[in-house]
């Protein structure tokens, strides 16, 4: 493989990761936080490993700017992968 296609396969990798976390975050947006914990907590179970990449990353900053507390969010941890 080419330096410039694993360059491309970075770009396109990272942008559906963004994708994928905007799509969740509208989601999200509009859910009361007693709900909230327990959709990340099935959302991270049921994610392929890009998607899982993309929330264990911004999930927990997420979380906490909602008002769940960071010991909730820090807690969350992830199925491993399949």
């Amino acid at each position: 493989m080419s330096v410039l296609q694993s360059i491309r396969e970075d770009i396109a990798a990272e942008l559906r990761a963004a994708r994928y976390w905007g799509q969740t975050q509208r989601l999200l947006d509009g859910m009361g936080t007693d709900d909230l914990v327990d959709t990340a907590r099935n959302l991270l179970a049921s994610a392929n490993p890009t998607e899982r990449r993309a929330l264990q990353h911004e999930l927990g900053p997420y979380l906490v700017a909602r008002g769940i507390p960071t010991t909730v969010s820090d807690n969350l941890s992830p199925t491993p992968p399949r």
